[in-house]
C-alpha cells in the first residue's frame, strides 16, 4: 500500500503459516495517531508552533530549518541556533521533532479478510 502523504506511515501485518501459505485473515491494528502541528516543521506556522512548545520547557534550545533546493530535488535540515549546555545534537532534535507533533495514543484493531 502506498501512503497517501510523505507523513503518513502504514504497516501492514499478514499473518503466514508454517507452510508459508498466507492465512485468510489479517489483523489491522491501529496503536497511535500522530499529526504534525501546524503543518509541520517546513512550514513558518509549523516551526513556530514548535518554538513556542519547546520554549515553555527549553528556553535556551534554539532552531531553524534550512530549506535547499537543487536540480532533480532538494531537502530540508534542522540547524541548532543554541542548545542548553550538556545536551547532545541528537538529543535536541528529538525534543524538536517531538514538539512539532501530537500523538494520540489508540488500541483500536478489527480482522480484514484477505480472500
Amino acid at each position: 500500500m502506498t501512503p497517501k502523504s510523505q507523513t503518513r506511515c502504514f504497516l501492514f501485518t499478514f499473518p503466514v503459516s508454517a507452510a508459508n501459505s498466507v492465512s485468510p485473515v489479517g489483523t489491522l491494528k491501529l496503536e497511535k495517531l500522530s499529526l504534525e502541528v501546524g503543518g509541520g516543521l517546513l512550514t513558518d506556522i509549523g516551526a513556530a508552533a514548535a518554538k513556542a512548545r519547546l520554549h515553555r520547557d527549553q528556553p535556551q534550545l534554539d532552531f531553524q530549518v534550512v530549506v535547499r533546493s537543487g536540480k532533480g530535488g532538494g531537502g530540508a535540515y534542522i540547524q541548532l541556533l543554541s542548545k542548553p549546555e550538556g545536551m547532545s545534537d541528537a538529543q535536541a532534535i528529538q525534543l524538536i521533532q517531538q514538539a512539532s507533533m501530537d500523538e494520540i495514543p489508540g488500541n483500536w484493531q478489527t480482522d480484514v479478510e484477505l480472500r
